[in-house]
């Protein structure tokens, strides 16, 4: 499965193409701009998030030995606007360790937030998609929705715990095989798992929108937690949200 969301996220005024902020996040090394994939593994998807559509010109991002980039006017989205397919990058772009990750946004020159989201696999395909998934769904896979009450800390990614509708069995192991997530200033969510998971260290994640119809649901190879240690999640919002909205298909 292993594989991680990892985020670039910053507020600033870039007129022309310039540099977004590698976030503090587990997993990885980030030192300003950039960030240290964990190893040799592939990015599988990427997509920008901005606070202002209306201002927003292009992104791009690749690794700085490499002398072009991976270069999109299309490929994003607004935080509070709508969804769907044409938002995302799927791709299959190698990185090796020891190499840097840099993200660039143009918008105008006005003062807002960018969020590039980058999915990047260690090992074999996690297979994610929208619309028709591109993995089995199993018999008896159920959504269970969960929701969470920490005050993040804007422009952090913030653990977050979960209380899940489901009651799982505590002696069972249980796949995730999809993901949705919303909070009210949200640009991204990752999972975080505990306890015997293999899944533990790893933060696979979507990106979040600002309310239910304005988030875009992800099938996948999510990872597998036991039934007595469910995950928890983490959220990225532009303000310090008090309410978290995470859904899972779990088999």
């Amino acid at each position: 499965m292993p594989w991680d969301l990892n985020v670039f996220y910053e507020s600033g005024a870039r007129d022309g193409l310039a540099g977004i902020a590698a976030i503090a996040q587990d997993g990885i090394v980030t030192n300003g701009d950039d960030l240290e994939p964990r190893g040799d593994g592939t990015v599988i998807l990427g997509t920008c998030v901005t606070a202002a559509v209306a201002n927003f010109d292009e992104w791009r991002f690749r690794r700085t030995l490499d002398p072009n980039w991976i270069h999109s006017r299309t490929a994003y989205r607004d935080q509070t606007g709508a969804v769907d397919e044409r938002n995302l990058l799927f791709l299959n772009y190698p990185v090796k360790s020891g190499d840097v990750l840099r993200a660039e946004a143009d918008n105008g020159g006005n003062a807002q937030i960018e969020a590039a989201l980058l999915a990047i696999a260690y090992g074999g395909d996690p297979a994610l998609s929208v619309g028709i998934p591109r993995i089995a769904i199993p018999p008896n896979a159920r959504w269970v929705n969960g929701v969470g009450a920490t005050t993040v800390t804007a422009g952090a990614l913030t653990p977050c715990a979960i209380t899940w509708s489901e009651t799982f069995d505590k002696d069972r192991v249980y796949q995730v095989l999809g993901m949705i997530a919303y909070s009210a200033t949200g640009y991204a969510a990752r999972l975080r798992y505990r306890g015997k998971s293999a899944a533990v260290g790893w933060f696979p994640g979507v990106p979040a929108g600002d309310t239910a119809i304005l988030a875009q649901r992800f099938y996948g190879n999510f990872g597998s937690f036991y039934g007595d240690q469910p995950p928890q999640a983490e959220l990225l919002c532009s303000a310090g949200d008090t309410a978290q909205y995470v859904e899972l298909l779990v088999a």
